[in-house]
């Protein structure tokens, strides 16, 4: 009887051992994904940190080029009323 329990009870220490084997296993393979993960959240943070920054950069030019392209409208514009005023003072002549 105690050898029935002695081997009764190694093998629940083997299933134990085992047990305790997958779980280390699982806990360092999740803390393995907990890691990647960190990490590849903060280049995704970093990633959206400089697209804003170049999508700032490019609304600042875009709106460097509206003031250009009204600057340019408006002598063109200018432009085009000297030549429309010298040609009646030229048919007033």
């Amino acid at each position: 009887m105690a050898e029935d329990n002695m081997v009764l009870l190694t093998k629940h220490i083997r299933k134990l051992d085992t047990d305790l084997a997958i779980a280390r296993e699982s806990y360092t393979g999740v803390k393995a994904l907990i890691m990647d993960h960190a990490i590849a959240q903060g280049v995704a943070k970093e990633n959206e940190k400089k697209a804003r920054e170049e999508l700032e950069k490019e609304k600042t030019r875009s709106r460097s080029l509206a003031d250009d392209v009204d600057r340019l409208k408006k002598v063109l514009q200018d432009k085009e009323e000297a030549i429309l005023l010298s040609r009646k003072l030229i048919e007033d002549l």
